[in-house]
């Protein structure tokens, strides 16, 4: 049985939403233009208080001219799409794509080899396996099958050179999948169509992933809200965490988005690389604070795949602001890093 969870039953979405409107109250209190549509399966807004009317109709063509940028260049579920089309060949020669394609794939590859693998840019056939690509299935695969596909997925079998805009493979079965890092990419292109026109203060987001400019409608920092699992449960009144921030992206990953039960076990659409099953630790999900929102959503993940105590340890190792809710025995439990305790403050 494949199933979404629902804001009454999800903490993670629950944490999303609440982000968003903290933003949305903080950000629209003198009524702040805003664009707003649908894209990769979700929605997008656009907001920038100090916006001209003469700017909006420009503001928007440029909006929608990134997010087709991204999805031509990304999109596994385009089968015209440049990843589709370098997906297909077969050849292990260099493959010319366009820079948006070599840039993320670069920047995926520098998070794959710092986690060793937790984060690998070519898990695309197990996540296709385990149904989580664009055809959904309930069949838990067995472990032989599981032990095959592995051998197709591997970030050191694939290059990428930015001086060509080109991509290699080692073997023609490789897959690039760039579903965990170009929607944060995508956000930083609206952000940089929202710059090119000169302004300063603004407030770009897609799918609950975001990043930030200057001040809000009031003058004020951007105040983005992480809600504590235990905010609205009985008897508990626990306040959000509430982050101040002048510029930087935000991103959440969860294993609450998409998951299927099959005789009683639950399955997350988060596929461990290394070993290629869902991960079945207690982190529900890891919110990540970066300068731009590409590096915060690919950091969300590996720290997602990851888990817990390891997603901890690098994160501290690394300098990464991040925020994690673990499930215990009674509820939730919450700790941050060092470097998101500095950007916490009261609600």
């Amino acid at each position: 049985m494949r199933f979404k969870l629902t804001n009454n039953n999800s903490i993670g979405v629950r944490l999303i939403g609440f982000a968003l409107l903290v933003v949305g109250i903080s950000a629209c209190s003198r009524e702040a233009p805003i664009l707003n549509g649908a894209t990769m399966g979700t929605t997008y807004s656009v907001i920038v208080p100090s916006l001209k009317s003469s700017d909006q109709e420009v503001l928007q063509s440029l909006v929608e001219a990134a997010l087709s940028r991204v999805n031509t260049a990304m999109s596994t579920y385009q089968a015209d799409s440049s990843i589709s089309r370098f997906n297909n060949s077969r050849t292990t020669d260099w493959f010319v794509v366009p820079t948006d394609f070599a840039y993320v794939t670069e920047a995926a590859l520098q998070i794959a080899s710092a986690t060793v693998g937790a984060f690998d840019p070519t898990v695309g056939p197990l996540v296709s396996r385990w149904g989580f690509g664009k055809d959904q299935s309930d069949a838990v695969p067995e472990a032989d099958e599981i032990d095959g596909l592995l051998e197709q997925v591997g970030y050191k079998s694939l290059q990428v050179n930015i001086e060509t805009n080109s991509l290699r493979k080692s073997s023609g079965d490789l897959q690039v999948d760039l579903n965990a890092i170009a929607k944060g990419y995508a956000v930083d292109l609206l952000a940089e169509a929202v710059a090119d026109l000169g302004y300063v203060n603004f407030l770009v987001e897609i799918g609950g992933e975001l990043r930030v400019s200057g001040k809000n409608s009031d003058a004020q920092a951007w105040r983005v809200g992480v809600e504590n699992p235990t905010s609205g449960a009985a008897g508990k009144d626990d306040p959000p965490i509430g982050l101040l921030l002048e510029s930087g992206g935000v991103a959440t990953s969860g294993d609450y988005r998409n998951a299927f039960e099959s005789d009683g076990v639950r399955y997350s659409h988060i596929i461990d690389p290394r070993s290629g099953y869902p991960v079945s630790h207690k982190l529900a999900s890891v919110t990540v604070v970066a300068d731009t929102a590409m590096y915060a959503d690919a950091w969300a993940t590996a720290l997602m795949v990851l888990g817990p105590d390891e997603g901890m340890k690098l994160a501290e190792s690394h300098g990464l602001a991040s925020y994690f809710i673990v499930r215990a025995d009674e509820g939730f439990v919450t700790f941050s890093s060092a470097e998101f305790a500095k950007l916490a403050r009261s609600p």
